[in-house]
């Protein structure tokens, strides 16, 4: 089963062979350059939902295999930064609430 769609991508990336790395990328040059109808077509959302994501200056995490098969198609990259992922550092201060908590816990356990 394909889960991926063949879609004929613009050619509109001429602008794009000016930026020098690829941190200047923004959700906002990912859709113009793929078209905002186009990545809402292939991601079954509507255009505004895109749009609503430029606007947030984030993809939501759940739509980055698709944005990124069709960055692939049109040359161009897709950083992960442009997509609400959990970041390391979130992830970090998860662990060290619930070391705290849990120690926190067995002191007052052993002092009982």
């Amino acid at each position: 089963m394909n889960l991926f769609w063949i879609i004929d991508i613009p050619e509109k990336l001429d602008y794009l062979s000016d930026m020098t790395q690829v941190s200047d990328i923004t959700t906002a040059h990912v859709c113009d350059a793929i078209g905002r109808s186009t990545i809402a077509r292939s991601l079954g959302v509507k255009v505004t939902a895109v749009s609503n994501a430029v606007t947030d200056g984030k993809f939501p995490a759940r739509w980055f295999l698709v944005i990124n098969k069709l960055c692939e198609g049109a040359g161009m990259p897709c950083p992960d930064r442009l997509f609400s992922f959990v970041g390391a550092d979130a992830v970090g201060r998860q662990i060290s609430n619930q070391s705290e908590t849990s120690h926190e816990q067995s002191q007052d356990t052993d002092a009982a």
